[in-house]
């Protein structure tokens, strides 16, 4: 096979991607009709029903709305439409290929960082993994950092899986905070669980001191503080309520302490990992904590994570616990509809399994105008061929920020490009 020049090869890569990332905006007016509607708002479920989209905004959802004249009509007569998904703990734009270093931006091995690393400014919006994430229905996530040489492990940050905007798909920067006392982590604090939770506490505690001796540390004029100046900068919207505090936790132990630091920093906080906190379920809801968790993890991966069970997802629902649902798989983050099937099938409400996947996450992270199907709002919303939490179904369109993505990834592609061998360029068919 003959080697392209290299400025052939490299307009066929700008070609391709050019292709995943085109849009179709809704410039006019697209109706969906007789769907199964779930807004997750306070329409709630809607059978029969029909979605008026007029220039990429939700003008009217109901089951006696005329069809404007004009209109391009999609019948969805068995299908459903649920609100685009959000995954709450992601890697996405981050980390293309795990075991190739050029390519993982969620974590930083610079000691001197921990609070203050923000992964906003490392973002990529080609990235193939968004693509074929958001054709089964992903279309906001949060991207987090991972933990280098801290039990910080940085700020995270809101993205769309849409059309990046000059080169950016940012919703909001330095959305959350990130640490972990479990794991891995555990060895940057001493190898103990309370060391870590010392470090923690520690770092709140110099950074309500910083907010109040700006001027003397400035001047050289206090104490030496257990983070740097952005660590203690970056902690200022934690301790203000601005952001909540994720921690990655798992044993019902550790879960209990980090609840203390609600009342004595009040602080918004968010349990990940959550193996063991259907054991302080009742405590968690009383605090207004909410907890991201995978439904499906039930063996116990780990000592921290003994008490873990199929039905965490349901008793901690019951109790009145705000639930994320999320496994922080990002190549797999569409698997996130599998994840509420299967909690669903242990016991939890299907609507509350929407809304794990969906509105909960956008009032967690304070993302405004996502999460439901709202009148006045951008369109972010997926049509599926049937049952949402059904694995056999599939995504028939998605449309983020008021436009209709095209529904293709890397995978596709490459399916498609073989899928007969009749098909191929000549390069890729063996001689006779």
């Amino acid at each position: 096979m003959k080697n392209l020049p290299i400025n052939r090869t490299l307009k066929t890569a700008i070609a391709s991607t050019l292709l995943l990332f085109s849009f179709n905006s809704i410039a006019e007016t697209l109706v969906i009709k007789d769907a199964t509607i779930y807004t997750q708002g306070e329409q709630g479920v809607l059978t029969k029903a029909t979605i008026v989209i007029e220039d990429g905004e939700v003008i009217s959802i109901g089951n006696d709305i005329s069809v404007p004249r004009g209109a391009t009509v999609i019948e969805a007569a068995g299908k459903s439409i649920s609100p685009g998904l959000i995954d709450p703990y992601s890697y996405l734009g981050l980390e293309e290929i795990s075991l190739e270093a050029s390519t993982v931006d969620k974590r930083t091995e610079n000691k001197d960082h921990g609070a203050g690393f923000d992964v906003s400014s490392a973002l990529n919006p080609y990235s193939t993994v968004i693509t074929t994430n958001r054709i089964e229905g992903i279309t906001h996530a949060i991207s987090a950092p991972s933990n280098g040489h801290s039990i910080f492990a940085g700020q995270g940050a809101a993205i769309h899986l849409g059309n990046p905007v000059d080169a950016d798909n940012l919703v909001q920067a330095k959305i959350a905070m990130f640490a972990s006392i479990s794991g891995w982590a555990l060895s940057h604090a001493g190898g103990s669980k309370a060391s870590a939770m010392l470090e923690l506490r520690e770092a709140l505690n110099d950074a309500k001191t910083y907010a109040d001796n700006v001027d003397a540390y400035d001047s050289g004029a206090l104490r030496e503080l257990s983070g740097s100046r952005l660590d203690m900068q970056a902690l200022q919207a934690v301790l203000d309520g601005d952001i909540p505090l994720v921690v990655n936790v798992n044993r019902a132990s550790q879960i209990n302490q980090a609840l203390k630091l609600v009342d004595d920093f009040d602080i918004r906080l968010v349990i990940a990992g959550a193996a063991e906190a259907w054991m302080l379920a009742d405590k968690i809801a009383q605090k207004d904590v909410a907890v991201i968790i995978d439904p499906l993890a039930n063996l116990p991966g780990s000592f921290d994570s003994l008490g873990a069970r199929l039905d965490s997802a349901a008793l901690l629902h019951s109790a009145g616990v705000t639930i994320l649902i999320g496994d922080g798989d990002s190549h797999n983050s569409r698997n996130q509809r599998q994840l509420a099937g299967n909690a669903v099938a242990n016991g939890l409400p299907k609507e509350a399994a929407l809304n794990a996947i969906s509105t909960n996450a956008a009032k967690v992270y304070g993302l405004e105008g996502l999460g439901e199907i709202t009148v006045g709002e951008k369109a972010n919303l997926v049509l599926w061929d049937g049952d949402p939490l059904e694995i056999t179904t599939f995504a028939d369109q998605v449309i983020i920020n008021g436009e209709m993505i095209t529904m293709q990834s890397r995978s596709t592609l490459l399916r498609d490009r073989y899928l007969s061998k009749d098909t191929k360029p000549r390069a890729y068919v063996k001689p006779k």
